[in-house]
């Protein structure tokens, strides 16, 4: 996927945008803390491309 780091979005296979919706933290044993951000896709709906693109989700 592509990203536009002026907007902090991913462009997908099928070209539609991934917007960040929140932050995921998490603690390692060692007390290091991590932060991933979490994007959606604005819809995922009749994508050829959605099976290899969600992990973990079948929307």
């Amino acid at each position: 996927m592509k990203y536009d780091p002026e907007t902090d979005e991913y462009i997908c296979s099928n070209g539609r945008k991934l917007k960040p919706v929140y932050d995921r933290h998490s603690k390692n044993r060692n007390g290091y803390v991590s932060t991933v951000t979490v994007y959606e896709c604005e819809s995922c709906q009749g994508c050829p491309h959605k099976e290899k693109c969600i992990h973990g989700n079948n929307w």
